[in-house]
């Protein structure tokens, strides 16, 4: 006789079996999706790199590379940015430009500016053109931070050119030039220019055909300050990549800009140059790569940090290089 008879178990069967596995993938799936569309694509730093041959290169400067750094909007990859600045390492650059927006007109922190830029500045030589959120601070505020920049390293470039050439140890070297110099360097050297934003608080507030016209005109004005020379390689930094017709007329041979975010949300075949861009708006032209007009090539990063809409989507932060080369003739 059994004092304790065992009790018959419930019987499973493969219906609850498979609504178990159901939930659980379905779980796994949001997370992984979560994970994807909040960290990856948000964190992850993609690294394109172009070539640029020409023969007004001179051998001095055969495999100058550039790194550009554009719209970081006060991103920290990694505690005091450990993860961006090694990956800029990674590329050996000979010298850093950056291409506006490093902080947020939102949250205008002095203190991430000096500390980026000194990060940058022990890499190698930093050269600065502004962006639309430093174009957007009060005069006093942004006297401020174009000090705070050119203490902690960087050759603030709004309306200025500089001679990119090599000393006789390869120690890059850059020489100032005056807008209506015509340079008194005796050695090999492209040109390197660039301009502040067009952008104003002021022509903000305007109507938008106003606005436009207003930015064309302060974007043709600032192009006479900087002129490009035909005989020399000349590269041009600037925010705004959609007057990229102006940048070509005024026969710069290479323009580095940012500012569009990649179109911030990006489908393959579907919207490969993304949903929106600044400036641009709904299924802009150009958010990221190589555009080449004439004689001019503009290359376009889609950036760093968070706009506006925080989240991008198949549009990871981007680290632009761009590597001269000397063209046989």
């Amino acid at each position: 006789m059994k004092l304790f008879p065992r009790r018959p178990r419930p019987e499973i069967t493969m219906k609850t079996r498979s609504k178990k596995r159901v939930v659980a993938e379905w779980l796994c799936g949001i997370f992984s999706f979560s994970y994807f569309l909040f960290y990856w694509e948000n964190n992850a730093i993609d690294v394109e790199v172009y070539e640029q041959s020409d023969a007004r290169i001179p051998r001095s400067l055969d495999g100058l590379t550039i790194v550009q750094i554009s719209d970081l909007h006060g991103k920290s990859f990694g505690r005091n940015n450990r993860r961006l600045l090694k990956k800029i390492r990674d590329q050996r650059p000979d010298l850093i430009a950056v291409t506006g927006d490093l902080i947020d007109e939102r949250e205008p922190d002095l203190d991430f500016s000096r500390r980026t830029i000194e990060s940058f500045s022990a890499i190698a030589p930093v050269f600065y053109a502004t962006g639309n959120h430093e174009g957007a601070f009060v005069d006093s505020l942004r006297a401020k931070f174009l000090k705070t920049i050119a203490d902690a390293g960087a050759f603030p470039l709004d309306g200025s050119r500089v001679e990119l050439s090599r000393g006789d140890d390869g120690t890059l070297i850059a020489t100032p030039l005056g807008n209506d110099s015509e340079g008194a360097s005796a050695r090999d050297y492209v040109l390197l220019a660039g301009i502040g934003d067009p952008g104003t608080p002021c022509a903000a507030r305007v109507a938008k055909e106003e606005r436009l016209r207003l930015e064309a005109e302060t974007v043709e004005k600032a192009l006479d300050a900087v002129p490009s020379r035909r005989e020399r390689y000349s590269i041009l930094l600037s925010h705004r990549p959609e007057h990229i017709r102006r940048y070509a007329a005024r026969q710069f041979d290479l323009v580095l800009t940012g500012h569009a975010h990649g179109g911030q949300f990006r489908l393959p075949l579907l919207l490969p140059n993304g949903l929106f861009a600044p400036e641009q708006g709904y299924f802009p032209r150009y958010t990221s790569g190589r555009y080449v007009l004439g004689d001019a090539t503009e290359i376009v990063s889609r950036g760093l940090g968070p706009s506006v809409i925080p989240t991008r989507l198949f549009n990871r932060p981007c680290l632009v290089v761009c590597v001269l080369k000397t063209q046989e003739q």
